[in-house]
């Protein structure tokens, strides 16, 4: 999808006449009860699906088959985000040996395992974060979180100027992370780091009890959840 006609849709999902929006919405009660009722209601069968996803990880090289990644929050600091390890162990090494373009969302990324790309096509490694949701570390629909590696590489280098300055001033004033967002629906592959922190800036601006309702259904919609295909 060109970059016009991705920003036309991002528009598209995020328009709506509620006053609550922007930091409003992402920084208000409601926002948070409605997303734990909802983490709560879906914990059950997302583990059980990612229980059922993490055998074939375990039988593949006889090691733990989940994660928690190490990221850091500008506004609260460490978190672990929980998966189904769809990567060899020691991929950070890996990683750091990479050039950085191997690693923007383009294609084929050698840390990740074969079974790991069927998880990763049915977004099966991500289900874990549905308790980080419910104990309150993620967002269900917020802002994508990035790795170290990305942190180093493209964003602390360019802090200066927007969208990355921006995007960084709402993560100290309470924008979460989320499970599902606007960038991770939207963005495709060869989509750098400053068009998906461009898109990521646009749902801090412009976040509504709508806008993340219209984001889910267009994410199961579009077959995104197949991603890595």
């Amino acid at each position: 999808m060109e970059w016009d006609k991705t920003l036309q849709l991002a528009e598209k999902l995020l328009e709506t006449d509620s006053s609550v929006v922007g930091e409003k919405w992402w920084n208000s009660r409601a926002k948070r009860y409605y997303e734990w009722i909802l983490g709560a209601a879906m914990l059950v069968p997302a583990l059980s699906v990612a229980m059922f996803g993490a055998v074939p990880v375990w039988c593949g090289d006889r090691k733990n088959p989940f994660v928690a990644l190490r990221r850091v929050h500008p506004g609260v600091g460490e978190l672990k985000i929980l998966k189904v390890r769809s990567m060899h162990e020691g991929s950070e090494k890996l990683e750091a040996d990479l050039p950085p373009t191997i690693l923007l969302k383009n294609g084929y990324d050698p840390r990740v395992t074969p079974v790991g790309r069927y998880l990763r096509r049915f977004s099966v490694d991500e289900l874990p974060q549905v308790l980080n949701v419910v104990n309150g570390d993620l967002a269900l629909v917020g802002a994508r979180h990035w790795s170290p590696r990305e942190w180093d590489t493209m964003i602390e280098p360019n802090l200066d100027k927007d969208p990355f300055k921006s995007l960084i001033g709402h993560y100290k004033n309470g924008l979460s992370w989320g499970v599902v967002g606007l960038g991770c629906v939207l963005y495709r592959d060869g989509v750098d780091m400053e068009r998906r922190c461009e898109l990521e800036l646009m749902y801090a601006n412009r976040a509504s009890f709508v806008g993340d309702w219209r984001i889910i259904r267009h994410m199961v919609a579009s077959g995104v959840l197949m991603r890595g295909k």
